[in-house]
């Protein structure tokens, strides 16, 4: 058989058959669903940086902005907040935020724990900005996948259209999905047409049935453990809210100081309390507050009232002496 389609025709008639192809079926199911980590990664020093020249139209893109593009807080927070320190992070940063953080977009990363204190940063970003950041790459044809804060991998990414850019990767799985399905059809009627290897498996099946029960029993018998373990814990936990220790004294603390005034140090000795930090209340307004509870015997200033030149708050180290048990 001879033909007159030579290499170059042939390559040319199969891209317009691509082409018109394209124009019916979505793009996104030319696209390589198992590669993820191809995707071209971008870094930009700032929301406003100028885009690569050299982006293409349907071009997916992970774009990482570089630290210098945020406004960077460390938030310190007592240990004992335990696996809340994320909602007190968050909060503690809305109430230093402008107007509560309206319009703001916030990360927390950098988990650190040194002693009795925990720190994370925030990463504070206008909401605008990154909207029209993302704008700019819409307007180039570009398909961002994600907007992340640069070597912060385990930060929630600012914007995150991964369902959208990696639907391919759920059109090759599907694909493959029937192909083993189909595979194992056949199995399934060679298996049929065997009657000796059908009892085998049956015989297989049987027995991981019983491996499946007696696993079973196993989960049972730690679910019934794991419900002791928590009961043993609550009871504790009852104790420790029946004595006045660190952690009854500090959610008192916390509702009687106002919103304006943070501890930074709190220390419990025998019958005495101190505590240190900085306010915008009025000093000898606050002692009397504590003065009004009941379990408070004395409280004094320990040292002089301090001006934070910078924050316009007053520093303070006020002595509780408690009332006995």
């Amino acid at each position: 058989m001879h033909t007159n389609l030579s290499m170059p025709h042939l390559r040319h008639a199969l891209n317009r058959l691509f082409v018109h192809t394209q124009r019916i079926v979505p793009f996104w199911v030319f696209q390589p669903g198992f590669r993820p980590d191809g995707i071209r990664r971008i870094v930009l020093d700032r929301a406003d940086a100028p885009l690569p020249g050299d982006l293409k139209s349907g071009e997916v893109v992970n774009v990482s902005l570089n630290r210098s593009a945020f406004l960077v807080k460390d938030i310190n927070l007592p240990s004992k907040v335990g696996g809340k320190a994320v909602a007190a992070a968050e909060l503690k940063l809305t109430q230093q935020l402008p107007n509560q953080g309206s319009g703001m977009l916030c990360r927390l990363g950098n988990f650190e724990r040194a002693g009795d204190q925990i720190t994370l940063t925030a990463f504070v970003i206008k909401q605008r900005a990154v909207d029209q950041l993302s704008d700019r790459f819409h307007r180039q044809g570009v398909l961002l996948r994600t907007l992340r804060v640069d070597g912060m991998s385990g930060c929630e990414p600012l914007v995150d259209n991964r369902r959208m850019t990696d639907r391919a990767a759920v059109s090759w799985m599907g694909g493959a999905l029937l192909v083993v399905l189909a595979l194992w059809l056949l199995h399934v009627l060679h298996v049929r047409a065997d009657n000796a290897r059908a009892v085998e498996r049956i015989q297989e099946l049987e027995s991981a049935k019983i491996e499946l029960a007696e696993r079973a029993v196993e989960i049972s018998q730690a679910k019934s453990s794991q419900v002791a373990n928590h009961q043993r814990l609550t009871e504790d936990l009852n104790r420790l809210k029946q004595g006045r220790g660190r952690t009854k004294l500090l959610l008192e603390l916390t509702e009687i100081l106002p919103n304006d005034t943070w501890l930074t140090e709190f220390n419990l000795a025998a019958q005495t309390l101190r505590i240190s930090g900085h306010s915008s209340h009025d000093i000898p307004e606050l002692i009397q507050s504590l003065l009004s509870q009941t379990w408070v015997q004395s409280a004094k200033l320990d040292g002089p009232i301090v001006m934070d030149r910078l924050t316009g708050q007053s520093r303070f180290d006020i002595v509780l002496g408690l009332q006995a048990e």
